[in-house]
């Protein structure tokens, strides 16, 4: 059944292969998208008869997108770049400092707080803290 089963799994490799081939010619003949260009050079460089790790179908993989992402930036830099328009500083005027915004109940109650239980609980993580403190809110909210 297993040699079967292999049989059957070559013949649908083969078909697949062919159908790649025949999907290549296609799409070389029109504009192919950036993930048809991954998908196709990625099948042509797995040889279908050699067994991969997970690791090394992925580090193919990888090296292809970057081979067809680097030919993108390099498609590209012919096309014109937008400017971005930058705010012009005058040297002579004076910048005021950006206006912080006051702290919230919540930023004011956190901020006393959190030394006094981190004094009471001095082995709990910064992540169960952070709980104590959203419960002692909550609870003083709903007082």
């Amino acid at each position: 059944m297993i040699i079967g089963s292999k049989n059957y799994f070559n013949q649908l490799l083969e078909t697949d292969n062919l159908q790649n081939t025949n999907q290549s010619i296609k799409q070389s003949k029109m504009a192919a998208t950036h993930t048809q260009k991954i998908i196709n050079t990625f099948t042509t460089l797995v040889d279908t008869d050699k067994e991969y790790t997970r690791v090394e179908l992925s580090k193919i993989l990888t090296a292809v997108y970057h081979q067809i992402t680097s030919d993108k930036s390099k498609n590209t830099d012919d096309k014109p770049k937008k400017k971005k328009l930058k705010k012009e500083k005058d040297s002579g005027d004076e910048v005021e400092p950006k206006n912080k915004r006051e702290p919230t109940e919540y930023n004011i109650f956190f901020k006393e707080n959190m030394s006094i239980i981190k004094e009471e609980f001095p082995d709990m993580t910064r992540q169960d803290l952070m709980r104590k403190i959203g419960e002692m809110w909550k609870n003083k909210k709903t007082l």
